[in-house]
């Protein structure tokens, strides 16, 4: 007997989402890959653990047949757009879960059938995916605000040191410290 995907998704979704998390986590170079499949302790791996968390509660929403991915999108895209992945490289791995879901497909000899029911599936990763770019544009705003701040509140700082020292040499007094930082 040939299951149907949504029947097919509910059996076999611990292995489908076992290969999207090592898929996912292999977008981390070397040792950090190998750090976060490795290491199950949140304290010791919160990275690792926090990816892990958000892509079961994504899978299990799909199987649910829910669109509610903000909030777990939101965890995962949070790391990933304050480290060194571009736009495209952050929100790929939902894409990973395509092939994560043919992969099983295959590996279990399913009916082409499926297939079709697959073609009407796959528009939901799609439009997820969407909506990891938007939380990606979003967040890379938020840091890139952040690092405007620091450089204004730096400069101010200098701009304030500097018409500090021109008044009190302009004055002929000598800073308390003799001018020395």
């Amino acid at each position: 007997m040939h299951l149907m995907l949504q029947e097919f998704l509910e059996k076999y979704g611990v292995h489908i989402y076992s290969r999207w998390r090592e898929l996912v986590l292999e977008t981390y170079p070397g040792r950090a890959a190998e750090t976060f499949k490795r290491e199950k302790d949140g304290i010791a791996n919160p990275v690792g653990s926090n990816i892990s968390e958000a892509l079961q509660k994504i899978f299990d929403r799909l199987v649910d047949k829910s669109d509610d991915f903000e909030e777990p999108l939101e965890e995962i895209i949070k790391i990933r757009a304050i480290q060194n992945f571009t736009a495209s490289g952050a929100v790929g791995f939902v894409f990973l879960l395509k092939q994560a879901i043919r992969e099983e497909l295959i590996k279990r000899k399913q009916d082409p059938a499926i297939v079709t029911e697959l073609l009407e599936f796959e528009p939901r990763i799609d439009r997820m995916s969407l909506l990891a770019f938007d939380l990606y544009m979003r967040r890379r705003e938020m840091v890139y605000d952040m690092k405007a701040g620091e450089i204004r509140k730096r400069s101010r700082l200098i701009l304030e040191r500097a018409n500090l020292e021109l008044n009190l040499s302009c004055s002929g007094q000598v800073p308390e410290n003799g001018g020395q930082d």
